[in-house]
């Protein structure tokens, strides 16, 4: 047999790099294919990420305007509902609806002569007004009392 001097770790020349020969090709292309496959695998994972990251960028400037548009939407329901509440509390003759007058004629009372004008707008003021005075049939209590 041959016999090689032993040389210790720390004194071995580092001048070349040599593979020995135990290890053979079946090892190491399997390695270098396996290597470049991992290389192109993370390639691919990077165009998918700068793409995700594209539709987050995207994304989140529509869930801004999605966060305005609920805030508005709100808004807009708390304003309807108060007007809706304003509404429902005024009376008849504020929303411009005229008041059901009964379709009987005035009673003139026979003290109070025919010619004497401003007297008989008095009149039928009083009326109208005893008129709207009694509630008007279907109406309920609260809207009676809130008109």
């Amino acid at each position: 047999m041959n016999a090689r001097p032993m040389i210790p770790p720390a004194q071995a020349p580092m001048s070349h790099w040599h593979l020995d020969k135990q290890v053979s090709l079946t090892l190491v292309i399997p390695l270098v294919v396996q290597t470049l496959g991992g290389i192109w695998w993370a390639a691919g994972v990077s165009g998918r990420l700068d793409a995700l990251e594209q539709k987050v960028t995207t994304l989140s400037t529509y869930s801004e305007r999605l966060v305005r548009m609920e805030a508005r939407q709100e808004n807009d329901s708390a304003g309807i509902a108060e007007i809706k509440g304003a509404l429902r509390s005024m009376s008849p003759m504020r929303l411009g609806v005229p008041p059901q007058i009964s379709q009987e004629p005035l009673k003139q009372s026979t003290s109070v002569p025919k010619t004497d004008l401003h007297t008989q707008a008095r009149a039928q003021k009083a009326a109208a007004h005893r008129a709207m005075s009694r509630p008007r049939p279907g109406m309920t209590a609260w809207e009676w009392w809130t008109r």
